[in-house]
């Protein structure tokens, strides 16, 4: 099972993963991050999965990549965090898939350097 906390942030929604994300569920955190965004006027949201484990494989992650459009995501900068080094690995593969359809998404093992990159803005 899989529970997301969301909240705001500075600018942003900020999702708490805890749980197990799987196959069944691993769109849910991207399908709430549009939600808060779109409720608080955001156009930036980190998904942080430090309390939370991985079960998905890297077709998975593939398929999950090539569909994040489909959520709604176009104009959300995404920011995924989890400080495990083999999540880490496989989020690297899943925001090469996802930045390749245009979507504006990237994967950090670091808490402070995601939010960092959260903030940032380009002129």
């Amino acid at each position: 099972m899989l529970e997301i906390d969301v909240q705001t942030a500075d600018g942003y929604a900020h999702l708490i993963l805890k749980g197990v994300i799987g196959s069944v569920n691993q769109s849910e955190p991207f399908a709430r991050a549009v939600e808060a965004c779109q409720a608080h006027g955001y156009k930036a949201a980190l998904i942080d999965g430090r309390g939370a484990t991985r079960n998905v494989s890297t077709v998975d992650l593939y398929d999950l990549g090539t569909r994040l459009h489909e959520l709604g995501l176009q104009g959300i900068k995404v920011a995924l965090v989890n400080e495990s080094y083999d999540f880490g690995i496989t989020t690297k593969f899943l925001e090469t898939v996802a930045r390749n359809r245009g979507q504006n998404l990237k994967a950090f093992n670091h808490f402070e350097e995601a939010v960092a990159w959260i903030k940032e803005t380009k002129t």
